[in-house]
C-alpha cells in the first residue's frame, strides 16, 4: 500500500511540475498554444513556420499545445505553462473575448506575450500589459482580396458565362468559417462588397453590413445578389467545419437551384469540402478560399477545377514575425528590431512588402496575396 501511495504523490509531482520529470524548459523554449491543431492551417502553415522560425532565430524546436477548440482546455495549458520559464508565451485562443483572462494568467511571469491569427476582443486587452502583442492580418484585407480576384476572373471569362440564369445579377453564397470572429466576420462583410465594386459595370458605392446569417446590401449594386451566408458550426460547436460548410452549400443550391452562380468561402478547407458536393458539381460554378492551403493550390492548378483562386493568408511569414517580436523583447531591444515596418494603413497599402505595425493598438499586421492558377 505504502508503493502505490507513493507512486500516486510521484505521478501527481510529475503532472504539476512536469519539468522534474521531463525536459527541463528554459528561456530557449517558447510556448505555444493552438485554438485547435486539426485546423489545416494550424497544422499545414503555423507550426512549421513556427518551427522554421524558432530555428532561425536561436530557439529550440517549438511544438504546439492543443486546446483542440476547448477554451477550458486551453486555459489549463495556459496555467501550466505559466509555471515553467518559457522565454515568451504564444497564444491563439479559443475564445477571444476571453483574452484577459488567458493574459492575467501569464503577466507574473513578466515574460512576452504574443497573441496570433486569432485578435484578442476587445484589443484594448493588450494594453494592460506592456510585453503584450498581436500579430495577424487585417481581415477586411482579406474580404477585399477575395472579392477583387473573383471580379477579375469574372471580367475576364465574361459576366454572362457565369450568370447562369440569365437575370443580370451573380447570386452568392458566403460562407462563414465561426459567427463572431473577426477575421470570419470582415470576410464575410467585404468579399461580395469588392466582388460588386471590381466587377465591370458593378457599383463603386456598394456597402453592407451582416447580422447573424443576413447580409442586408446598402448603397448602389448592379451586379451581385447575396443570397444566403452559411456556417461552417457543426451541431457539435466545431467551426471551419469542412463536412457542414458542404452540407450547407448543398442544401442551398437545392432550394435557389441557378440563381446561384459563384460561392465565396471564408478558407480553403472548407471550399475543399465544397468542391466535392453534388450539386455544387452539377451546376459547375466557381468557388474561392482563403489561406493557400497546399491542397488547395494543387486543386487550383488542375484544368478543369472549379476551385478558381485562394488569397493566401501567410502563417509561415506571421509565425516568423511573433517568434522575431518574441526574441526582441527577450533581449530588451525595440519591438520592431529586424522587421520592416511601416505605421500608417495608407503606407502599408502602398507596400506590398511592409508590415503594418499599429502601435496605439499593439498589433502587427501582414499582407494576404491573391493566389490564382497564374501563379499557384
Amino acid at each position: 500500500m505504502k508503493k502505490i501511495i507513493a507512486l500516486v504523490v510521484l505521478a501527481v509531482l510529475c503532472v504539476s511540475v512536469f519539468a522534474a520529470c521531463g525536459p527541463t524548459v528554459t528561456e530557449n523554449d517558447l510556448f505555444i498554444l493552438t485554438y485547435k491543431l486539426a485546423d489545416p492551417n494550424m497544422s499545414g502553415l503555423w507550426q512549421p513556420g513556427f518551427v522554421d522560425a524558432a530555428g532561425k532565430l536561436g530557439f529550440n524546436t517549438p511544438s504546439l499545445a492543443d486546446s483542440n477548440g476547448d477554451n477550458s482546455a486551453g486555459l489549463q495549458l495556459v496555467e501550466q505553462a505559466a509555471l515553467q520559464p518559457y522565454g515568451a508565451y504564444l497564444l491563439n485562443i479559443v475564445d477571444q473575448t476571453n483574452a484577459e483572462t488567458y493574459l492575467n494568467k501569464l503577466t507574473s511571469t513578466g515574460k512576452p506575450v504574443i497573441f496570433w491569427n486569432r485578435l484578442p476582443s476587445p484589443v484594448t486587452t493588450l494594453n494592460t500589459y506592456d510585453k503584450a502583442y498581436y500579430v495577424g492580418i487585417e481581415a477586411a484585407e482579406g474580404g477585399r482580396y477575395q472579392g477583387q480576384m473573383a471580379a477579375e476572373y469574372i471580367n475576364e471569362v465574361g459576366f454572362d458565362e457565369i450568370d447562369r440564369n440569365g437575370d443580370g445579377k451573380l447570386g452568392v453564397i458566403v460562407v462563414r468559417g465561426e459567427k463572431g470572429h473577426v477575421d470570419a466576420e470582415d470576410r464575410t462583410l467585404y468579399s461580395p462588397m469588392y466582388l460588386e465594386r471590381n466587377l465591370t459595370g458593378g457599383s463603386a458605392d456598394a456597402s453592407g453590413k451582416v447580422t447573424d446569417t443576413t447580409y442586408t446590401q446598402e448603397g448602389t449594386w448592379n451586379k451581385v445578389e447575396v443570397l444566403a451566408i452559411v456556417d461552417g458550426t457543426d451541431t457539435a460547436g466545431t467551426t471551419w467545419d469542412p463536412v457542414t460548410a458542404t452540407s450547407e452549400v448543398e442544401r442551398v443550391l437545392n432550394e435557389q437551384g441557378n440563381k446561384v452562380d459563384l460561392v465565396l468561402s471564408n478558407n480553403d478547407g472548407m471550399a475543399l469540402g465544397i468542391i466535392t458536393g453534388k450539386n455544387f458539381k452539377e451546376a459547375g460554378i466557381p468557388i474561392w478560399g482563403v489561406d493557400a492551403l497546399d491542397d488547395a493550390l494543387a486543386e487550383i492548378k488542375k484544368a478543369d477545377t472549379q476551385f478558381k483562386g485562394t488569397v493566401k493568408n501567410d502563417g509561415k511569414a506571421q509565425a516568423l514575425v511573433c517568434v522575431q517580436i518574441a526574441k526582441n523583447l527577450i533581449d530588451n531591444k525595440t519591438v520592431t528590431d529586424g522587421l520592416t515596418v511601416v505605421e500608417s494603413k495608407e503606407d502599408w497599402e502602398a507596400s506590398a512588402n511592409a508590415i503594418w505595425y499599429d502601435s496605439a493598438t499593439k498589433c502587427f499586421y501582414v499582407h494576404h496575396a491573391m493566389i490564382t492558377a497564374d501563379n499557384a
